[in-house]
């Protein structure tokens, strides 16, 4: 075979789980925003009968369950037919490929679930004998967690110090105006809730909720969509999660804009019924193809205006390269994806001693079987931090992004009382060169904020001492190392302030003597 226009075209539509259109007998099913599935492949390694059933089950999968699991059973059965080389799918074919495998032989898991539905559906071009072998065949799954249990520095779970740098880093930012309010909003979510991509991008703005508990105080929260749940489509179920009100503050800002640029990207504006109903993170280059209402009411019932899970690595890649963050633990920058910050929250839960079943229900995972990774054997973060050890890795963290000045005449607001940064005891620090108000509990917040300006004579040793003592003594009343590792970003900016006053002393000293 080698004309695809002869392929069987029975111009039925389809709907896949997530909604979407797609044409029986069309050789690429778009299933939602992010997956396409190719048929060519099957076209060109089968003859007619056996593509005609093989299309007609991978149709089973793609309208009852997930678009990358439809497109993963087509892709490695692909794979299996490549390696036949012509020959039918034979027990000694799949003999020969599970040799070849080797470790990678859960590859053939996802051809067995589909030969299996192929057998279950009853259509033609299957050989039993094949499948029987198959079936009895001992497949290992692909191993999962590796990046968890070693705690890997470039691609596993992120240290607390290295995710309090990035929420700083993020806000900090957008309150330079050196990023946009929608990166801010993915990276705030991600970092609070360890959502997976597809959950992000499925956000509508009428996910972001607000109410009033029986005395009256506001609640925030945000009703997360689920996914990868067998038989549940596009935005079927949810998970309700509580917001911070800063967090919720930014996305009604992120709602706000979407509103905005929706009316300036189409020139007509949404109606009121529909506003909330847009994409928190739209698909821009989709939204400018909608014409009318009636378009709009269309696309809202699938996920075609929202943007493609890549998108969020794609934001996290910008975030990262605009503002390098560096990792204590290499000293290289971070490397960062939304997988890393699930990683992060399960290790986090399972660190402050909650079961299989919180962090399950914290991931969002339908049962227990890939949770045990964060609760078996799961090496520590190192809880110990003293003087030595942050003069070593202050280096690496480079938490501090302010500047040191000479002395409170050579700041930039120097000649305003207000500027001056106190330490706990009363003592001047250094000053603010921000022009704007500040709500941060000063001045422990100050060492790793980019206006702070830190005198070179300051008494940065002490504060350094006093945040240590202040660690040690929250660890002894709470035994939770979590709560006192929210002070070590600070602690090691401390450090890195001390490192860079001795060397500027150092200098003029040297210089003096010269003289």
């Amino acid at each position: 075979m080698t004309n695809p226009e002869a392929a069987p075209n029975v111009a039925d539509m389809m709907v896949s789980l997530d909604g979407n259109p797609f044409e029986r007998g069309a050789m690429v099913w778009h299933l939602n925003r992010d997956i396409q599935v190719r048929l060519s492949g099957l076209w060109e390694k089968l003859e007619a009968t056996t593509f005609s059933s093989a299309c007609k089950v991978l149709e089973h999968f793609a309208c009852n369950y997930s678009a990358a699991h439809t497109s993963n059973m087509c892709n490695e059965y692909l794979r299996l037919l490549r390696f036949a080389q012509g020959q039918p799918v034979s027990a000694d074919v799949i003999a020969r490929y599970h040799m070849m495998l080797g470790d990678k032989a859960w590859r053939l898991l996802p051809v067995r679930a589909f030969m299996t539905r192929w057998r279950d559906l009853g259509y033609d071009g299957l050989d039993l004998e094949a499948l029987g072998f198959l079936e009895q065949l001992s497949i290992k799954g692909n191993p999962k967690g590796e990046a968890v249990k070693s705690l890997d520095p470039s691609i596993g779970p992120l240290s607390d110090i290295e995710l309090l740098g990035i929420n700083e880093t993020m806000t900090q930012a957008y309150e330079a105006g050196k990023t946009d309010i929608t990166d801010l909003a993915m990276g705030l979510l991600l970092s609070a809730f360890g959502i997976r991509s597809v959950q992000l991008t499925t956000l509508r703005g009428e996910d972001i909720v607000d109410s009033k508990n029986k005395r009256g105080d506001p609640i925030y929260a945000i009703l997360i969509p689920r996914a990868k749940q067998f038989g549940e489509g596009f935005r079927s179920s949810f998970k309700k999660r509580s917001l911070t009100r800063d967090i919720w503050d930014v996305l009604e800002q992120q709602k706000s804009f979407v509103q905005e640029q929706f009316v300036n990207l189409l020139g007509w504006a949404c109606p009121d019924k529909l506003r909330n109903k847009l994409p928190l993170f739209p698909n821009w280059a989709k939204v400018s193809e909608i014409s009318n209402t009636v378009d709009l009411l269309e696309a809202l019932h699938t996920d075609r205006l929202h943007l493609p899970s890549r998108g969020v690595n794609y934001s996290l890649k910008r975030i990262m390269q605009k503002f390098v963050i560096h990792s204590e633990r290499t000293g290289e920058p971070l490397r960062l994806s939304s997988r890393r910050f699930r990683y992060t929250l399960g290790s986090r839960a399972a660190r402050e001693g909650c079961g299989p079943l919180v962090i399950a229900e914290l991931l969002d995972h339908s049962d227990l079987q890939n949770v045990a990774v964060y609760t078996e054997n799961l090496p520590e973060f190192a809880a110990h931090l003293d003087e030595t050890l942050t003069q070593q890795l202050a280096p690496y963290a480079k938490a501090f992004t302010g500047t040191v000045v000479n002395s409170q005449t050579e700041a930039t607001r120097g000649n305003d009382p207000t500027s001056q940064i106190r330490d706990h005891s009363g003592q001047g620090t250094g000053n603010c060169g921000y022009h704007g108000p500040c709500g941060a509990n000063v001045p422990i917040p100050c060492y790793t904020c980019t206006h702070f300006e830190a005198w070179v004579t300051g008494p940065h040793k002490a504060v350094h001492d006093h945040l240590l003592s202040e660690r040690d003594r929250l660890i002894q009343l709470t035994s939770d190392t979590t709560i006192a590792a929210a002070l070590d970003r600070s602690i090691l900016a401390v450090a890195q302030v001390i490192t860079v006053c001795e060397a500027q002393l150092r200098g003029t000293l040297t210089a003096d003597e010269d003289h």
